[in-house]
Protein backbone atom coordinates (compact mmCIF):
# COMPACT_ATOMS: atom_id res chain seq x y z
CA UNK A 1 0.00 0.00 0.00
CA UNK A 2 1.16 3.34 -0.96
CA UNK A 3 -0.42 5.36 2.31
CA UNK A 4 -0.94 3.49 5.86
CA UNK A 5 -2.78 6.03 8.40
CA UNK A 6 -4.09 5.02 11.97
CA UNK A 7 -6.50 7.44 13.26
CA UNK A 8 -7.14 7.77 16.94
CA UNK A 9 -8.78 9.58 19.52
CA UNK A 10 -6.36 11.61 22.32
CA UNK A 11 -5.71 9.68 25.57
CA UNK A 12 -8.30 8.82 27.64
CA UNK A 13 -8.93 6.28 30.58
CA UNK A 14 -10.41 3.02 29.08
CA UNK A 15 -12.46 0.68 31.16
CA UNK A 16 -11.37 -3.13 32.13
CA UNK A 17 -13.49 -5.09 29.46
CA UNK A 18 -14.68 -2.55 27.19
CA UNK A 19 -13.43 -3.03 23.65
CA UNK A 20 -10.97 -0.25 22.47
CA UNK A 21 -11.82 0.66 18.89
CA UNK A 22 -9.76 2.29 16.30
CA UNK A 23 -9.79 3.05 12.84
CA UNK A 24 -6.67 2.12 10.10
CA UNK A 25 -7.20 3.75 6.72
CA UNK A 26 -4.53 1.45 4.27
CA UNK A 27 -4.80 2.63 0.74
CA UNK A 28 -3.36 1.03 -2.48
CA UNK A 29 -1.73 3.35 -4.97
CA UNK A 30 -4.91 4.54 -6.73
CA UNK A 31 -6.83 5.41 -3.95
CA UNK A 32 -8.73 2.02 -3.25
CA UNK A 33 -9.08 0.41 -0.01
CA UNK A 34 -6.01 -1.93 0.24
CA UNK A 35 -6.11 -5.79 -0.04
CA UNK A 36 -4.60 -7.27 2.90
CA UNK A 37 -4.92 -10.72 5.05
CA UNK A 38 -6.03 -9.04 8.26
CA UNK A 39 -5.02 -12.46 10.43
CA UNK A 40 -1.70 -11.65 9.31
CA UNK A 41 -0.22 -8.52 7.28
CA UNK A 42 -1.56 -6.16 9.49
CA UNK A 43 -1.04 -6.36 13.66
CA UNK A 44 -2.47 -4.04 16.07
CA UNK A 45 -0.63 -4.51 19.86
CA UNK A 46 -1.00 -3.52 23.00
CA UNK A 47 1.76 -4.02 25.42
CA UNK A 48 1.34 -3.63 29.26
CA UNK A 49 4.12 -1.68 30.65
CA UNK A 50 4.27 -3.46 33.97
CA UNK A 51 4.33 -7.22 32.78
CA UNK A 52 4.97 -6.92 29.31
CA UNK A 53 2.02 -8.80 28.32
CA UNK A 54 0.53 -8.73 24.91
CA UNK A 55 -2.44 -7.99 23.62
CA UNK A 56 -3.14 -8.36 19.90
CA UNK A 57 -6.32 -6.75 18.64
CA UNK A 58 -9.27 -7.74 16.03
CA UNK A 59 -8.78 -6.10 12.31
CA UNK A 60 -12.23 -5.91 10.56
CA UNK A 61 -12.68 -4.58 6.85
CA UNK A 62 -15.29 -2.03 7.02
CA UNK A 63 -15.99 -1.46 2.88
CA UNK A 64 -13.91 -1.72 -0.32
CA UNK A 65 -13.00 0.77 -3.24
CA UNK A 66 -12.66 4.50 -2.52
CA UNK A 67 -15.35 5.53 -0.71
CA UNK A 68 -14.35 8.23 2.39
CA UNK A 69 -13.21 7.39 5.68
CA UNK A 70 -11.00 4.38 6.95
CA UNK A 71 -11.18 1.08 5.39
CA UNK A 72 -10.43 -1.05 8.68
CA UNK A 73 -11.08 -0.74 12.44
CA UNK A 74 -9.07 -2.63 14.95
CA UNK A 75 -11.40 -4.08 18.13
CA UNK A 76 -9.07 -4.25 21.26
CA UNK A 77 -10.63 -5.67 24.17
CA UNK A 78 -8.38 -5.57 27.68
CA UNK A 79 -9.40 -7.08 30.87
CA UNK A 80 -6.57 -6.26 32.95
CA UNK A 81 -5.69 -2.60 34.54
CA UNK A 82 -2.89 -0.87 33.47
CA UNK A 83 -1.12 1.27 31.28
CA UNK A 84 -0.23 -0.07 27.85
CA UNK A 85 1.71 1.16 24.70
CA UNK A 86 0.16 0.78 21.13
CA UNK A 87 2.23 -0.55 17.96
CA UNK A 88 0.59 -0.76 14.61
CA UNK A 89 2.73 -2.82 12.04
CA UNK A 90 1.82 -3.65 8.63
CA UNK A 91 3.97 -6.78 7.73
CA UNK A 92 7.96 -5.60 8.99
CA UNK A 93 6.96 -1.98 8.68
CA UNK A 94 5.80 0.13 11.88
CA UNK A 95 2.67 2.43 10.89
CA UNK A 96 2.68 3.76 14.46
CA UNK A 97 4.71 3.27 17.73
CA UNK A 98 4.50 3.62 21.18
CA UNK A 99 5.98 6.70 22.95
CA UNK A 100 10.02 6.72 23.03
CA UNK A 101 9.92 4.04 20.48
CA UNK A 102 11.99 4.07 17.31
CA UNK A 103 11.34 3.54 13.81
CA UNK A 104 12.33 0.51 12.02
CA UNK A 105 12.23 2.03 8.61
CA UNK A 106 13.55 5.61 7.26
CA UNK A 107 11.48 6.71 3.96
CA UNK A 108 8.69 7.81 6.21
CA UNK A 109 9.14 8.45 9.98
CA UNK A 110 6.69 6.38 11.91
CA UNK A 111 4.29 8.55 14.10
CA UNK A 112 3.29 7.92 17.71
CA UNK A 113 -0.63 7.90 16.29
CA UNK A 114 -1.83 6.14 18.94
CA UNK A 115 -1.46 7.15 22.29
CA UNK A 116 -1.02 5.02 25.55
CA UNK A 117 -3.97 3.43 26.90
CA UNK A 118 -4.19 3.38 30.09
CA UNK A 119 -7.00 0.89 31.42
CA UNK A 120 -8.78 1.54 34.72
CA UNK A 121 -11.50 -0.90 36.41
CA UNK A 122 -14.84 -1.20 35.87
CA UNK A 123 -17.42 -0.96 38.38
CA UNK A 124 -17.73 -3.78 41.41
CA UNK A 125 -18.92 -6.95 40.40
CA UNK A 126 -20.63 -8.76 43.29
CA UNK A 127 -19.76 -12.55 42.06
CA UNK A 128 -16.37 -11.91 41.83
CA UNK A 129 -15.76 -9.68 44.93
CA UNK A 130 -13.70 -11.56 47.63
CA UNK A 131 -15.64 -12.00 50.97
CA UNK A 132 -12.69 -13.07 53.98
CA UNK A 133 -13.26 -13.15 57.47
CA UNK A 134 -13.82 -15.25 60.50
CA UNK A 135 -18.06 -14.61 59.53
CA UNK A 136 -16.47 -16.85 56.95
CA UNK A 137 -15.97 -19.54 59.27
CA UNK A 138 -16.93 -21.28 62.60
CA UNK A 139 -17.26 -19.26 65.37
CA UNK A 140 -17.82 -19.59 69.39
CA UNK A 141 -20.27 -17.37 71.36
CA UNK A 142 -19.76 -14.25 72.20
CA UNK A 143 -16.35 -13.86 69.85
CA UNK A 144 -15.92 -11.06 67.73
CA UNK A 145 -16.78 -12.19 64.53
CA UNK A 146 -15.25 -10.24 61.17
CA UNK A 147 -16.45 -9.97 57.73
CA UNK A 148 -14.79 -8.03 55.00
CA UNK A 149 -15.27 -7.23 51.56
CA UNK A 150 -12.22 -6.54 48.83
CA UNK A 151 -14.43 -5.38 45.85
CA UNK A 152 -13.49 -6.09 42.53
CA UNK A 153 -14.61 -6.27 38.90
CA UNK A 154 -15.64 -8.93 36.61
CA UNK A 155 -12.70 -9.09 35.69
CA UNK A 156 -10.88 -9.39 38.98
CA UNK A 157 -9.41 -5.65 39.15
CA UNK A 158 -9.62 -4.21 42.19
CA UNK A 159 -11.50 -1.30 41.96
CA UNK A 160 -10.69 2.27 42.30
CA UNK A 161 -10.17 3.95 45.50
CA UNK A 162 -13.23 6.70 44.33
CA UNK A 163 -15.76 4.12 43.11
CA UNK A 164 -14.96 1.85 46.61
CA UNK A 165 -15.34 4.59 48.77
CA UNK A 166 -18.15 6.32 46.99
CA UNK A 167 -20.37 4.05 45.12
CA UNK A 168 -19.94 -0.03 46.03
CA UNK A 169 -22.35 -0.19 49.30
CA UNK A 170 -22.69 -3.70 51.06
CA UNK A 171 -25.03 -4.80 53.80
CA UNK A 172 -24.71 -8.30 55.75
CA UNK A 173 -27.91 -10.09 57.05
CA UNK A 174 -27.82 -13.02 59.43
CA UNK A 175 -30.40 -15.71 59.36
CA UNK A 176 -30.47 -18.63 62.18
CA UNK A 177 -31.25 -21.52 60.50
CA UNK A 178 -30.80 -23.89 63.60
CA UNK A 179 -30.41 -22.65 66.93
CA UNK A 180 -29.47 -24.27 69.92
CA UNK A 181 -31.22 -21.89 72.70
CA UNK A 182 -34.76 -21.50 73.25
CA UNK A 183 -33.97 -17.72 73.17
CA UNK A 184 -33.66 -17.88 69.54
CA UNK A 185 -36.07 -19.21 66.65
CA UNK A 186 -35.35 -21.00 63.29
CA UNK A 187 -35.42 -18.18 60.52
CA UNK A 188 -35.06 -15.29 63.22
CA UNK A 189 -32.63 -12.83 61.60
CA UNK A 190 -30.21 -11.75 64.27
CA UNK A 191 -28.69 -9.23 62.29
CA UNK A 192 -30.77 -7.32 59.75
CA UNK A 193 -29.25 -5.11 56.82
CA UNK A 194 -25.87 -3.90 58.82
CA UNK A 195 -23.58 -2.17 56.49
CA UNK A 196 -20.20 -2.59 56.39
CA UNK A 197 -17.83 0.03 56.94
CA UNK A 198 -15.56 1.43 54.09
CA UNK A 199 -12.23 0.84 55.01
CA UNK A 200 -9.21 4.16 53.30
CA UNK A 201 -6.50 1.57 54.28
CA UNK A 202 -6.96 -1.18 51.58
CA UNK A 203 -10.19 0.33 50.23
CA UNK A 204 -12.38 -2.26 51.50
CA UNK A 205 -15.42 -2.88 53.24
CA UNK A 206 -15.63 -4.52 56.58
CA UNK A 207 -17.78 -5.08 60.11
CA UNK A 208 -17.78 -6.83 63.08
CA UNK A 209 -20.17 -8.34 65.49
CA UNK A 210 -21.28 -11.16 68.08
CA UNK A 211 -23.36 -14.12 68.03
CA UNK A 212 -23.98 -14.86 71.71
CA UNK A 213 -26.50 -17.93 70.92
CA UNK A 214 -24.97 -21.30 69.19
CA UNK A 215 -26.17 -23.12 66.74
CA UNK A 216 -26.25 -22.34 62.62
CA UNK A 217 -26.46 -19.55 60.75
CA UNK A 218 -26.83 -18.11 57.19
CA UNK A 219 -24.74 -15.20 56.57
CA UNK A 220 -26.00 -12.75 53.34
CA UNK A 221 -23.82 -10.40 52.71
CA UNK A 222 -24.99 -7.89 49.63
CA UNK A 223 -23.51 -5.71 47.39
CA UNK A 224 -26.17 -2.86 47.49
CA UNK A 225 -24.68 -0.50 44.96
CA UNK A 226 -23.83 -0.36 41.92
CA UNK A 227 -26.66 -1.92 40.38
CA UNK A 228 -29.26 -4.58 41.66
CA UNK A 229 -28.48 -5.85 44.75
CA UNK A 230 -26.78 -9.20 44.47
CA UNK A 231 -24.99 -11.86 46.81
CA UNK A 232 -21.24 -10.94 47.01
CA UNK A 233 -19.38 -14.16 46.20
CA UNK A 234 -22.69 -15.14 44.58
CA UNK A 235 -23.82 -17.37 47.69
CA UNK A 236 -24.66 -16.93 51.04
CA UNK A 237 -22.32 -18.80 53.46
CA UNK A 238 -23.59 -21.59 55.70
CA UNK A 239 -21.69 -21.06 59.44
CA UNK A 240 -21.92 -22.58 63.19
CA UNK A 241 -21.15 -20.53 66.17
CA UNK A 242 -20.04 -23.29 69.15
CA UNK A 243 -20.96 -22.59 72.70
CA UNK A 244 -17.94 -21.31 75.04
CA UNK A 245 -16.07 -22.34 77.46
CA UNK A 246 -18.08 -22.73 81.10
CA UNK A 247 -18.29 -19.46 82.98
CA UNK A 248 -18.19 -19.87 86.70
CA UNK A 249 -20.80 -16.82 87.37
CA UNK A 250 -23.41 -18.65 85.54
CA UNK A 251 -23.23 -22.25 86.52
CA UNK A 252 -25.38 -23.99 88.63
CA UNK A 253 -25.42 -27.57 90.55
CA UNK A 254 -28.55 -28.95 91.42
CA UNK A 255 -28.00 -31.75 93.85
CA UNK A 256 -31.12 -34.28 94.18
CA UNK A 257 -32.14 -36.31 96.81
CA UNK A 258 -32.01 -40.42 96.27
CA UNK A 259 -34.81 -41.95 96.55
CA UNK A 260 -35.17 -43.80 99.46
CA UNK A 261 -36.16 -47.43 99.62
CA UNK A 262 -39.38 -48.52 101.26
Amino acid sequence: PARGDALAAAKVNYIAGTPILFDIDLRDAYGNVASIDTETDLLVKYKRQSSGEVVTGTIAQRFVGQKAGAGYTATVPIARIGTYGVTAQLGAVSICLPLNATANYTSEQARVCISDADVVAAQADAATSLLQGSGTEGATAGDRISLRVVPLDAFGNVITEEQSRYVARYTVNITSTAPASDNVTAGQVVLADSVLRYVLLDDSHDITYELPAAGAYTVAVTQAAPGAPRLVGGAAINMTVSPAAAAVARTLINVTSPVKLA
